[in-house]
């Protein structure tokens, strides 16, 4: 009676009529309160960790580095625009400066700037990572490395860019580890990032673009929601499960040598060996090849 009366803005005697607030109470009659309190709890210690920048928020960041390269197509700009998930205190430290700390409300998008007029920050740390969804287009950092693993609800990440002569010829470390929510990546033309991406834990990536990039390879997520996939001449394809395939687009095979692909249906194997001369590692299962194939050499 209590809570009822105070969430539909009446009193007992109807003497006092304040505002009512559906919106708040519709919920909170659903589902058991357990469950209700549990996530209360998890997201009241994260706000006051931020808030306090306690060891638990520390613990919980998003690590990178930018750089400033010269006669870059696109002027350098190094504000970030973070969107939390849920209510909290956004706190990032830029290099050695005081942190920057306010109160931020979930699902709006902040710009969080360095407080003094430096151009480029040593390192650039942002706490409570595993609740920020949005994090915005990182391109103009122009980054030298990049620690995503512990921001589990990053949702998009862009740090490529196809703007017409852009380059990021810095990148060599990328962290992508539990990122289950992530659906967008864009590591276009990031021409040092000579590393196989490990995306086995992006089940619910959606679109992956690489492009002109050093990237030699990638592990997709088993069964993931993977539609589109835009990669440059990688040495290693895994793939298995994948149902929601309809653009693979590999600028060349000629330097491929190891191949997996496991019930991927809209993927032709056979032209991908045929076109690889390099390949010398195949593990196909699922596999439909019509029976007019010349596969002799293959």
């Amino acid at each position: 009676r209590k809570y009822i009366r105070t969430y539909r803005g009446i009193s007992i005697d109807n003497s006092i009529a304040g505002k009512p607030d559906p919106t708040f109470l519709e919920p909170m009659l659903n589902g058991r309160k357990k469950y209700q309190r549990r996530q209360l709890e998890r997201n009241n210690e994260l706000y006051f960790a931020t808030k306090y920048v306690s060891t638990f928020a520390k613990d919980d960041f998003i690590r990178m580095r930018f750089t400033k390269p010269e006669g870059a197509t696109i002027t350098p700009d190094y504000t970030l625009y973070l969107t939390p998930y849920t209510d909290m205190y956004i706190t990032a430290e830029f290099g050695n400066t005081a942190p920057v700390i306010f109160r931020a409300k979930a699902g709006i998008e902040y710009p969080v700037a360095r407080k003094t007029d430096s151009d480029t920050a040593d390192i650039v740390l942002i706490y409570g990572a595993s609740f920020i969804q949005a994090i915005g287009d990182l391109s103009k950092c122009y980054l030298r490395e990049g620690n995503f693993s512990k921001a589990t609800r990053l949702q998009s990440l862009t740090i490529g860019s196809d703007v017409e002569g852009y380059k990021n010829e810095s990148l060599t470390q990328l962290a992508l580890e539990n990122n289950k929510l992530l659906e967008y990546l864009d590591i276009r033309q990031a021409t040092e990032l000579k590393t196989v991406v490990d995306l086995s834990q992006c089940n619910n990536l959606l679109e992956l673009r690489a492009e002109g990039s050093g990237v030699t390879g990638v592990i997709f997520a088993n069964g993931g929601k993977l539609e589109k996939a835009y990669l440059p001449a990688v040495t290693s394809l895994t793939m298995k499960n994948l149902q929601y395939v309809d653009t693979f687009d590999v600028s060349n095979y000629g330097n491929l040598q190891q191949l997996v692909v496991e019930n991927v249906p809209s993927i032709n194997t056979y032209n991908i060996v045929n076109s690889s001369p390099l390949l010398n590692t195949i593990r196909l299962v699922g596999i439909n090849w019509d029976e007019s194939y010349d596969i002799a050499d293959t």
